[in-house]
């Protein structure tokens, strides 16, 4: 847990779906902080739901069934086409807010990383090493990482798709932006998905706008996605959580704040530019 004051008079940006940024606001509330909710992308329904009917609806013949976000849950359960917890022992989540989301609806994922979170860390698990002759169903949204497929593939499986979301980048005007950060760009900026980053950029109208953004401590997940916010123009080093999930999102701006050492190599609060 985190101590309770550790991010008094913080401000911290939460770029999650509002779905999914509940718990995070609630997390950053309980440690001291204000949170800002800026959601960098939408959750639409699929280009064909027909497909994702369908092979929802073949879930029961796959050998196993990998959900790669809350949001696959989410927006795969009114199609599947057998209970969850019927599938727990088939089931994999790639971290352990996914798994969370399976078991508030009744099953418990049979595989979840041991620690940390994504598509490379559910790939260690001993359970999917060998594959061969296995047929895999990867639930996600449209236009996803390959990486896991190609894996599986490598390893023996059949892997298909059911693509049960769209991911679209909201458009905030200038006017609608401003009035959100009255106060300026938060001090830190949470970012959990590379896609997510990207869009968040794209939002801000380039010039002062964009260049505060850039100025800001930015906390990710994994070290693509530090590579992707030096492209990106951010000038601070970012954090590195230990995973993606809300506490481990609130720890990284803690020890931040309070100067311990950080993976991502950021050197604290007391350095760098501010905004």
């Amino acid at each position: 847990m985190t101590p309770g004051g550790a991010l008094v008079g913080l401000r911290v940006m939460v770029t999650r779906p509002p779905r999914q940024a509940e718990g995070l606001c609630r997390a950053i509330e309980a440690a001291g902080g204000r949170p800002v909710t800026l959601p960098a992308v939408e959750i639409a329904g699929p280009g064909d739901p027909a497909a994702a009917r369908r092979q929802l609806g073949r879930v029961a013949g796959y050998d196993w069934v990998i959900f790669v976000s809350r949001n696959a849950v989410a927006e795969a359960v009114p199609w599947l086409g057998a209970p969850l917890a019927q599938l727990a022992p088939r089931v994999a989540a790639v971290g352990r807010g996914t798994a969370t989301a399976l078991a508030r609806l009744g099953c418990e994922a049979a595989v979840v990383p041991a620690r940390g979170g994504g598509s490379e860390a559910l790939l260690e698990h001993p359970a999917l090493r060998s594959l061969r002759g296995r047929a895999v169903l990867i639930v996600r949204g449209e236009g996803g990482r390959e990486l896991l497929a190609r894996a599986l593939a490598a390893r023996g499986a059949r892997v298909d798709y059911a693509e049960v979301y769209r991911r679209r980048r909201p458009c905030p005007t200038r006017q609608q932006l401003e009035a959100l950060l009255a106060g300026g760009v938060p001090e830190v900026v949470t970012a959990t998905s590379g896609a997510l980053l990207e869009n968040l950029v794209a939002m801000f109208p380039a010039g002062r706008l964009r260049d505060s953004l850039r100025a800001a401590q930015l906390v990710v997940v994994s070290g693509r996605m530090i590579k992707l916010a030096r492209r990106l123009g951010f000038r601070r080093p970012p954090l590195l959580a230990d995973a993606p999930s809300d506490d481990a999102l609130v720890a990284a701006i803690v020890r931040w704040r309070k100067g311990g050492p950080d993976p991502g190599g950021s050197p604290g609060p007391g350095a760098g530019p501010r905004v």
